[in-house]
């Protein structure tokens, strides 16, 4: 889940230029107007031609390109642009979408050539703020677990370094030895974690569902599909559980339904930008996948490595399972 529209950025060149004279300034009006229409337009590569000549390699261009194809699959097209800010040859929009908002940077040159584009989610000032869950949970699975990536630091926990995925924790099954897969791990039905049952963490309301999406081959991740098959839970203190990769056509509820601590709601998957089976879980202050920002996860009675805990976070390479009472 590396992609993100968090981190959707490309600096294509360091050098900053005086801002446009009173005559291109309508030039870089048209360069705005012409971005937007390449963009609706699904024309990337045409967007290419936007910036100066000889400004981007091939590798920036590709990643350029693959960018824009997953801010389009993942935000829509764009409805309007706002200018919010313009210093020297930095102009700063506000870019509203179909589905979301965006923040968008130009760096433009004297011509009004793009030199640079920085695009990333735009947060409102209203969202709630929300540092960790209240609600008590258990784990959403049966037995034990292994955690892959969890902690409070980057370094255990790489989600940690993106507003929206802060907190999140990914899960996993290994043996005793440490291998996640039977055999050779060339399959997802390989994978211990795969298949297995994903359940409610508490009692929750059923707020969101993304269903369809098959399961990735082995080490190909999709990269226009970050969550895959996810289900969003809103716990009765308004905070919001995300479940993503799960397997494709597992998932037993619906929008609107009622569900409580223990249910099974689907099976681990391998869907979305996900490389091997596993489970991601987070909580979150939204239930919008477009700009919430991640929490801490606390579970209430676990155990992790032969341990008891009480309102525990676990951390990256900790056995965790449940303690029923």
């Amino acid at each position: 889940m590396r992609i993100l529209l968090t981190i959707l950025t490309l600096l294509i060149t360091e050098p900053l230029f005086t801002s446009c004279s009173s005559e291109p300034q309508h030039v870089c009006q048209k360069t705005t107007r012409e971005f937007i229409k390449r963009f609706n337009g699904q024309d990337f590569r045409g967007i290419v031609s936007l910036f100066q000549p000889r400004a981007l390699q091939k590798a920036q261009i590709n990643r350029l390109v693959n960018n824009l194809t997953y801010v389009y699959s993942t935000a829509g097209t764009i409805q309007g642009m706002r200018l919010s800010t313009q210093e020297g040859s930095s102009m700063s929009y506000i870019s509203i979408h179909e589905h979301t908002a965006m923040d968008l940077v130009f760096q433009v040159d004297d011509q009004c050539n793009l030199i640079s584009y920085k695009i990333d989610t735009h947060y409102p000032d209203s969202l709630p703020i929300l540092e960790r869950n209240e609600t008590p949970l258990s784990l959403p699975f049966h037995g034990e677990w292994y955690v892959k990536w969890g902690g409070t630091d980057v370094a255990q926990n790489y989600h940690n370094a993106y507003r929206n995925m802060k907190g999140a924790i990914d899960f996993t099954i290994r043996d005793q030895v440490g291998k996640a897969f039977r055999t050779d791990g060339k399959s997802n039905q390989d994978f211990y974690a795969f298949g297995q049952p994903v359940i409610a963490s508490c009692d929750a309301k059923v707020i969101n569902v993304i269903s369809g999406i098959e399961d990735n081959p082995i080490g190909r991740p999709k990269a226009t599909d970050t969550y895959g098959n996810a289900v969003v839970l809103r716990t009765q203190r308004n905070e919001y559980l995300l479940l993503a990769h799960l397997q494709s056509e597992s998932i037993k509820v619906e929008p609107g339904q009622m569900v409580h601590q223990g249910d099974t709601i689907a099976r681990c998957g391998n869907s979305g930008y996900s490389t091997v089976p596993h489970l991601h879980f987070i909580v979150q202050n939204v239930a919008n996948l477009f700009h919430p920002t991640g929490a801490t996860s606390y579970f209430d009675h676990i155990e992790v490595n032969g341990i008891v805990k009480q309102d525990y976070s676990p951390v990256q390479g900790e056995r965790v399972r449940n303690i029923h009472p």
